[in-house]
């Protein structure tokens, strides 16, 4: 070895024979490779250190950390490069990811059916039409109101003389104050919703968008389907547009749409139904039933103030 120091080579290229009949440097490991010493005197090894962000208010007056932390150390040349190791750094106060609820729920857009038209509402245009909406993710609640013999008619009795849409498209007066109401006590995130099904009628679809303009309905979005029932249908859109087991009740006339339900009452767990009576029409006895939307209004109610 002084004889290999004394013609200029370094103690690290001098190889040493060792058990086994393997020459490497004197301070190498068993590990060490010859194509080592052909690198650079420094390898940069990426050490990835994960790091639990503290739910202390202490944690406010620092930079969070709950991104992964990457130290760059030199390893010397002729040693073996350590793989990446992930210490994770746990304080004694953390919250789980697994638990973490945020304070303001992150709202997403959904799709739903192609043949499922949706319409924003106080734009500047009456007829303005969106791929998309955006839902809360979380705890909403989502009243949904039927158009036809519904929201634009209002029955007292099976006999009685019964309010509908006049011909300047002014809806009845306990339809509106049944929408008011339900505006003014619903809380944010909440959405009023109309929902109506129209099959293939550009004339129905116009006269429900200029209605809900001319009487400035204080809703969220209208939804049109092009089926009554079935994947295009109401309770599947519904199901579609309130994820998250987020809460919905449907007021609608149509027996098909009750009968739906129960057939299918493990996927529409969390929607509800109020049933609207109309003459000459099957009863339903499996929802609460009225003549009109404000003789539903302790039902409406109670579904939005209900664990609140």
């Amino acid at each position: 070895m002084r004889h290999e120091v004394a013609q200029g080579r370094s103690l690290e290229e001098i190889p040493v024979a060792r058990p086994g009949g393997q020459q490497r440097p004197l301070g190498a490991t068993r590990f060490w490779d010859r194509e080592d010493l052909d690198s650079a005197s420094e390898i940069e090894v990426e050490e990835v250190v994960e790091v639990v962000e503290e739910s202390s208010a202490a944690s406010s007056s620092r930079p969070s950390l709950s991104e992964p932390v990457r130290v760059l150390r030199p390893t010397p040349k002729g040693y073996p490069k350590p793989k990446p190791s992930r210490a994770v750094i746990r304080p004694t106060s953390v919250i789980r990811p697994s638990s973490f609820v945020p304070s303001e729920p992150v709202r997403r857009s959904v799709q739903v059916a192609d043949s499922v038209q949706l319409f924003a509402v106080g734009q500047e245009h009456w007829k303005t039409r969106i791929n998309s909406f955006p839902i809360r993710s979380g705890t909403e609640r989502v009243v949904a109101v039927d158009w036809h013999q519904v929201t634009d008619t209002c029955r007292f009795g099976e006999r009685s003389a019964s309010a509908r849409i006049s011909e300047e498209y002014r809806l009845p007066d306990r339809v509106l104050q049944f929408y008011r109401q339900v505006a003014a006590i619903k809380q944010p995130g909440d959405l009023l919703v109309v929902c109506s099904h129209i099959h293939q009628s550009e004339y129905n679809l116009s006269n429900l968008l200029w209605a809900v303009q001319v009487n400035n309905l204080p809703i969220d979005i209208v939804i049109v389907t092009a089926e009554r029932i079935g994947r295009a249908g109401k309770l599947f859109t519904l199901a579609a547009l309130t994820p998250y087991s987020s809460k919905v009740l449907l007021l609608d006339d149509n027996y098909e749409i009750s009968q739906e339900w129960l057939a299918h009452r493990e996927r529409f767990v969390d929607i509800r139904f109020c049933h609207i009576k109309v003459p000459r029409k099957p009863k339903v006895s499996d929802w609460p039933s009225a003549w009109n939307v404000l003789d539903h209004w302790d039902e409406v109610r109670g579904f939005l103030t209900e664990g609140r």
